[in-house]
């Protein structure tokens, strides 16, 4: 199987480059397959995820060059790199026959049917973000990507929710729920854990980290002291969120990180992580910490956490922007070491379908399916 990736920017360090590069490692040293991955960015000339070595990189753009202005501009931005795609595609081409291309997220692939190849290449898009920003966009975006969207082979998302929406858009035969593959190796460790509390995800407007600032604020007030939060992660908030910790006078108690490259040594230590998103498509934040036993607590935004976090058993489901249950349940955590114990235990034990393995299986089997059963993939390396 020959397979050929589509991405914004492999070295960005978010989500959706961990997902693709956890993806493309197990394909090429289980399954040997070959892997090709086309980037149309490169903002940084280090990736912070390993890539194996035998997997060829292909990059559009040496550098970030954002076209400015609106929606439209920018989706010509992204045709005229359809060109470059169809390029690199044929470049592929001459090194081995393409069994698939897979577009990663909604922009990279409603375009995937403009690509000019022969029809024996498979067309994949996948979902990154929620679907709901889908169901945001005016009628004509709409219909514009419904339109392209109609033409892939199968399009691949990451929930039942998600399932159920793309069904009444999309052929229902064409529309594939296979989740993210947990990045990491299961290992049952009991880790030290500290009074530390985590945040993890871009700062963006719809993570609504300002009102967990506001919250951690509110909770202090009731002495809960020698527990610190940790933001992690980037983005345009992030001044806005630095200005609302100074306003409260919260610069000791919470700490605004960044991004890193060493997110396990965090979750190591956290007892505790916390979302206050208004909207998730998968939440693999949710999937790490489970990993390393971390009690999570999020808002029920649609759709992600409500399909990975059975509540009060897993972890805590607390209503859309109830910003006074929400204090009172992580301070009810805060005081209780017992309870959040027991629910990052029972977090850890629910990760078997999301072990890399096991989605990776579900990819084979759709792939296989969608080639006609023609292809000699069945070979894995011990």
């Amino acid at each position: 199987m020959n397979l050929v990736f589509i991405i914004t920017d492999l070295n960005y360090g978010g989500g959706g480059e961990r997902v693709l590069i956890t993806l493309a490692n197990y394909f090429q040293k289980k399954y040997r397959w070959k892997i090709s991955i086309i980037s149309l960015l490169k903002t940084n000339n280090k990736n912070p995820y390993n890539i194996d070595i035998d997997i060829d990189i292909y990059y559009l753009k040496d550098t970030y060059e954002q076209l400015k202005g609106n929606r439209f501009q920018r989706g010509i931005d992204k045709i005229l790199q359809i060109k470059k795609i169809n390029q690199n595609l044929i470049e592929i081409e001459k090194k081995m026959p393409i069994n698939g291309v897979i577009g990663i997220g909604f922009e990279n692939s409603w375009y995937l049917s403009l690509l000019k190849n022969k029809k024996k290449i498979k067309k994949i898009g996948t979902q990154h973000t929620s679907f709901f920003e889908f169901d945001k966009k005016n009628k004509i975006e709409k219909y514009i990507w419904q339109y392209f969207l109609k033409k892939l082979d199968k399009f691949i998302v990451l929930t039942s929710d998600a399932k159920h929406y793309f069904n009444t858009k999309l052929e229902s035969k064409k529309v594939v729920k296979i989740p993210n593959p947990n990045p990491y190796e299961i290992k049952n460790i009991n880790y030290s854990k500290e009074k530390i509390v985590v945040c993890i995800g871009r700062l963006s407007e719809e993570k609504q980290i300002d009102k967990l600032v506001e919250i951690w604020g509110e909770i202090l007030l009731e002495k809960k002291y020698g527990w610190k939060l940790k933001i992690i992660g980037d983005g345009d908030c992030r001044e806005k969120i630095k200005n609302r910790i100074l306003e409260l006078k919260l610069e000791k108690e919470i700490e605004l990180i960044g991004k890193v490259s060493n997110i396990e040594e965090y979750y190591k230590k956290a007892s505790l992580i916390v979302s206050v998103s208004k909207s998730e498509s998968f939440s693999m934040v949710l999937i790490e910490a489970a990993t390393f036993k971390v009690c999570p607590i999020f808002y029920d935004c649609p759709s992600g956490p409500r399909n990975i976090i059975k509540n009060n058993q897993t972890g805590f489901l607390i209503e859309l922007n109830d910003k006074k249950e929400m204090l009172i349940k992580i301070e009810e955590l805060l005081g209780n070491d017992d309870l959040r114990k027991k629910i990052g235990e029972n977090s850890f034990r629910s990760l078997k379908n999301y072990e890399i393995k096991n989605v990776c299986k579900e990819w084979k089997k759709m792939l296989i399916n969608l080639n006609n059963n023609s292809l000699d993939c069945e070979k894995e390396s011990k």
